[in-house]
């Protein structure tokens, strides 16, 4: 699994690239591990607002996942949880073809 981060308008944090990471990990490790998967993860803040976008490739796929909140972990929480929905539709689209 590959993933590239970027940070907009704060400043980078390895700790949290690290949670990003592990969230990701856990996720990819769940419904694709035979597959490879890239990610690329936009943390940024505007305002008080945090926001994360997620574009992953697996399996053939583009998904793509957004999420805002009050702080960056949260965000980060929400958007994993799209993606992981995301996922699951498509793993269940490919076991019933």
């Amino acid at each position: 699994m590959n993933v590239n981060i970027t940070f907009k308008h704060m400043d980078s944090s390895p700790a949290t690239a690290d949670y990003a990471r592990q969230k990701l990990g856990a996720a990819h490790e769940r419904y694709f591990p035979r597959e490879s998967m890239d990610v690329d993860a936009t943390f940024e803040v505007e305002k008080l607002r945090h926001i994360a976008h997620l574009h992953a490739n697996v399996a053939g796929a583009r998904l793509d996942a957004t999420a805002e909140n009050d702080e960056m972990h949260a965000a980060i929480d929400e958007v994993v949880a799209r993606l992981e929905r995301q996922l699951h539709d498509l793993k269940e689209k490919r076991r019933a073809h």
